[in-house]
């Protein structure tokens, strides 16, 4: 087919579809498991619903078109973003994606309704399947234009029925109103199974809140849907009984954004599933005008100036509506200057449009922009114009005719608008291909994955990258890169301000959750490595951006916290209010992540030793949500720092955890902060350094905690419901900390300095035996049978009894027990063999110069809490059992470790006593007690003399640098 005319200028939802869709990659793999997933016609099933959400001129109602299309001819295929994750066998160049076969030859025969066509009195939640079914076959058939479908659409179905062998006439059966419409239906599907359709997929189009229908350029005045129907739709997903009824039957519902509030698709939820329409990528944009050459009478028509596509795509915020409304004047206008023989640049194209299309006023706002900006010294106006109206970053410097000089970039750069700040922003340009880029996002401190069957994807437990499909959006805004300035083809340009860059990031590769990636690629693009010399870019600030572009501000106003937009502006007024200084705004953010990490929180406190810095302290059970990673004190304490200054935060945790016992310190940077600086800095503060859970804060997390400090007091939760979006928002950031606390606990377990009592209750155990056989069994790696005096062992029978229940009650806690497992100095599997918890080693460490056990006890974390097990009974037990195998020796209330210098002395002081002192007792016994005075003499004390010496020789061969060891879990069982 040979078109002249590339660019729809009322938008894509037109019908019949003059082009393919393009890019949305991720809607296509999702529909096509959901048709995977159609009804087999043996097992049980229900009717499917697949929900898709988007805002004006993504794509909902083209997408709605697309399946019409394929099934009945009309569209060939799906032009996919090939850098991106493709379902098979579709990835591959010789296999047109599409997901319905033409002629309806999967037997899978979709129709259109707009659900405004069926909102009435008979529209009932228990019937909603097939009469939403019965009256989209009924207004195909009749093909009436009142039914608000296009009258195209209703005859390429007809004729499709037709050529598969339907009799039309034969589905009078719909309009039977004496029947119920599940008689109707049944009777129907009775007609279509006979020509082999077996399935109806229902694409239900406008499912719209009434702010919703009011965006974008639409061709009538939608009707406006009553909230009574729109929640409808959720009830009848949720009950399985209504859509068992009907399996054959499938829904594609097209949804507004302000709809994902109402429309829940639950995991358990069976053959339901969901997607959100995200803005094309700038490489879609490429792909699409080479892909319409082939079908263009002049392919040279599509060739613009340099720049207007990727200009006129950031205008249109990656709205591909709004981007056809933009291209479609300029494709017109170009074509006008090339009659006349005039060369024009993109950015003149955009400024023509921007000053003669009367829809531009929907996009730019250069009529209170301009002004504002007025001029600037040594700067030409057509310059100024041209960053703006342009969209893209210019070089400074060079050769090139479209580069300015240092003086007018400095000019630029220094530039700002009252109460805006600056106009203008520096861009530096990267040299990085893809493999760098995953090795770099793969580094430990970075975090990202490599996602399993997607060889280019990486992901964190918030967001995922694809390495190739970012790099191609970022390279494709850079079409004014000079190449010629140290760098070479697939440089790229990125602002040098991080904030800027979060902006920049959002906007040419707009993923869920990529704002959590912003920081972490700014730090591996800047990177000396990458970064190229002496090539240095000027654009557009963002803040002038949003100010120019209307659509970036009404994408941004279109994601509220709340599902009420009531409630925003009194919210508005607290953030604002709280963000009067640095010190007050960071204090906030704490009090909104102690809110986070506990939903029941009833009050924080603050310190005197802290009050120079950010804070809040809490205690919390930790229950909702779940965070058993912070379950590590005896009164289930946590203190929330925002770090604004490195040496001063540092200087006050230092005094503040000398004082106090220790506990989870939660330590958030901005965005911009040196976190590895900062545990530098931790180095020679190990009691410090384990305290500290350290996190680095996104611009978008941390105006979430800067909203949700107000909860409870700005707003009641139970009143003003937070959005899908926020409510997201939340679950994923207590997904994170509840990953982060859990991971620092482990360590915590395995340097030995979380502590768990032995047995579960302070009394009612004999230690003494227990010790007595399990310091045999760490002496000769044997079991606990093998402690008795009948193996060989130390053990008599009554101590081995002792030592046998001692060693149940360690292995098997009561069931009242609540607290997880006791300290494991037992195998579990049945063995019972010893085994030597990390907390001995770190114990003895810290006893190297003696301790009382309160005072031991401050430098410990505790699994169980006070209310159920006193820390300091629970830190004596394990003392106790630690001298019953003779490691620590208590003295008064003092305890501690038996190292090399205890040991010497003691035997220095028996073999002083031996020679000098026990010779002359002896011989005062002589006397009284001859005979025993003789055979102490003669036979006891040179058998004392031997085993002197055999102790000495013992002491020599004890390894005793487990005691100053930095890496505890390092040392093996045997070691101790």
């Amino acid at each position: 087919m040979t078109i002249s005319k590339p660019w729809a200028a009322k938008g894509v939802a037109l019908y019949p579809p003059s082009f393919c869709m393009v890019g949305q990659n991720q809607v296509f793999n999702a529909l096509h498991q959901f048709r995977r997933s159609f009804w087999d016609g043996d097992s049980r099933d229900i009717a499917g619903f697949f929900v898709a959400f988007g805002d004006w001129g993504l794509g909902k109602t083209r997408l709605g078109y697309e399946l019409v299309g394929e099934a009945t001819g009309r569209i060939d295929q799906w032009l996919l973003n090939p850098n991106e994750h493709i379902i098979a066998p579709y990835h591959r160049a010789d296999t047109k994606a599409r997901v319905l076969e033409p002629a309806l030859k999967d037997g899978i025969l979709p129709l259109y309704v707009r659900y405004s066509s069926v909102c009435d009195d008979e529209l009932d939640a228990a019937t909603w399947v097939p009469r939403l079914a019965v009256e989209a076959l009924k207004q195909t058939i009749e093909a009436d234009p009142t039914a608000g479908g296009p009258s195209d659409l209703y005859e390429d179905l007809r004729s499709a029925l037709h050529a598969k062998g339907v009799k039309l006439d034969h589905l009078d059966c719909v309009r039977d109103s004496t029947s119920n419409f599940d008689d109707r239906l049944t009777a129907a599907m009775q007609v279509l199974k006979k020509a082999g359709i077996n399935h109806l997929w229902i694409i239900v189009d406008e499912v719209e809140t009434p702010g919703d229908l009011k965006k974008g350029l639409r061709e009538d005045t939608p009707t406006k849907v009553d909230d009574e129907y729109l929640l409808m739709v959720s009830e009848v997903i949720k009950n399985e009984n209504w859509r068992g009824c009907h399996p054959y039957v499938n829904f594609l519902l097209l949804c507004s954004l302000g709809m994902r509030d109402q429309i829940h698709i639950g995991p358990n939820l069976r053959r339901a599933s969901s997607v959100t329409l995200e803005p094309n990528q700038v490489t879609d944009v490429g792909n699409f005008v080479e892909h319409i050459k082939k079908s263009l009478a002049d392919p040279e028509a599509v060739n613009y100036p340099a720049g207007t596509l990727e200009g006129a795509f950031l205008a249109a915020n990656r709205n591909f509506g709004w981007l056809n409304v933009l291209m479609a004047s300029i494709h017109e206008t170009l074509a006008r200057h090339r009659d006349r023989g005039e060369t024009v640049e993109a950015w003149e194209l955009l400024r023509d449009f921007a000053r003669t299309d009367a829809r531009a006023n929907h996009i730019f706002n250069d009529s209170a922009v301009l002004p504002l900006i007025g001029s600037v010294a040594g700067v030409p106006k057509k310059e100024i114009e041209r960053l703006i109206y342009g969209q893209l970053p210019v070089a400074v410097g060079g050769p090139s005719s479209g580069s300015i000089t240092a003086t007018m970039a400095e000019a630029l750069l220094q530039h700002e608008i009252a109460g805006r700040g600056k106009a203008f922003a520096e861009l530096a340009q990267i040299h990085i291909d893809e493999r760098g880029l995953a090795d770099e996002l793969t580094r430990p401190e970075i975090g990202f994955k490599a996602k399993e069957g997607k060889t280019d994807i990486y992901y964190t437990p918030t967001c995922e990258i694809s390495v190739v499909g970012l790099l191609e959006a970022l390279r494709a805004f850079s079409v004014t890169v000079d190449k010629a300035k140290g760098g070479t083809a697939g440089d790229f340009v990125i602002y040098t301000d991080l904030e800027q860059w979060g902006e920049q990031l959002a906007a040419l590769y707009p993923r869920e959750g990529i704002d959590f990636a912003a920081e972490a690629l700014h730090r591996i693009f800047l990177k000396p490595e990458y970064r190229v010399d002496g090539a240095r870019f000027v654009g557009m600030s963002f803040r002038l951006w949003r100010e120019f572009n209307k659509l970036l501000v009404s994408s941004a106003e279109s994601v509220r916290f709340f599902k009420d937009g009531q409630h925003e502006a009194s919210l508005e007024r607290y953030v604002q209010k709280n963000s009067d200084t640095k010190h007050r705004r960071a204090s906030a953010v704490c009090l909104g992540l102690a809110k986070l990490i506990d939903e029941r929180l009833d009050s924080t406190r603050q310190a005197s030793g802290l009050k120079d810095i950010p804070h809040q302290i809490m205690t919390s059970q930790f229950v909702t949500p779940s965070m058993e990673g912070l379950r590590v004190t005896p009164d289930g304490r946590v203190t929330i720092v925002y770090c604004l200054d490195e040496e001063q935060t540092i200087d006050r945790l230092k005094s503040y955890v000398g004082l106090e016992r220790v506990h989870p310190i939660l330590v958030l940077f901005p965005a911009t902060a040196d976190i590895p600086s900062f545990q530098k800095r931790l180095e020679g503060l190990p009691t410090l350094k384990r305290c500290i859970i350290p996190r680095r804060l996104v611009n978008q997390e941390e105006d979430f905690l800067l909203k949700y400090s107000g909860r409870d007091t700005a707003f009641d939760p139970h009143v003003a419901r937070l959005s899908e979006v926020a409510n997201g928002l939340l679950k994923s950031y207590q997904d994170d900390w509840q990953a982060k606390t859990r991971e620092w606990a482990n360590t915590l377990r395995k340097t030995g300095y979380l502590l768990a009592p032995v047995w579960s209750r302070a009394r009612g155990v004999n230690v003494t035996d227990f010790a007595k056989g399990y310091r045999h069994m760490l002496a000769t790696n044997c079991s606990l049978d093998a402690t008795h005096e009948d193996h060989g062992g130390p053990l008599n029978t009554v101590e081995f009894e002792n030592c046998r229940q001692a060693a149940k009650k360690n292995v098997e806690p009561p069931a009242a027990w609540k607290h997880g497992d006791l300290l494991g100095v037992l195998t579990t599997d049945g063995s019972n063999l010893p085994r030597v918890p990390r907390c001995f080693f770190a114990l003895l460490q810290e006893l190297k110069t003696q301790s009382s056990a309160s005072k031991l006890a401050n430098n410990f974390f505790f699994l169980v809490p006070e209310t159920a097990y006193k820390a300091v009974q629970q830190l004596e037990q394990i003392l106790e059992l630690l001298i019953g195998i003779g490691v620590v020796r208590k003295t008064g209330d003092l305890y501690r470790a038996a190292d090399q210098n205890l040991l010497e002395a003691r035997r220095q002081s028996a073999s002083n006593w031996l020679k000098n002192e026990c010779k002359g007792q002896i011989k005062e016994l002589e006397d009284l007690f001859p005979t025993q005075a003789g055979i102490l003499l003669n036979a006891a004390y040179p058998a004392a003399g031997v085993k002197l010496k055999d102790a000495e020789s013992k002491i020599k061969t004890i390894d005793f640098s487990l005691l100053n060891t930095p890496d505890l879990s390092s040392l093996s069982d045997e070691s101790f």
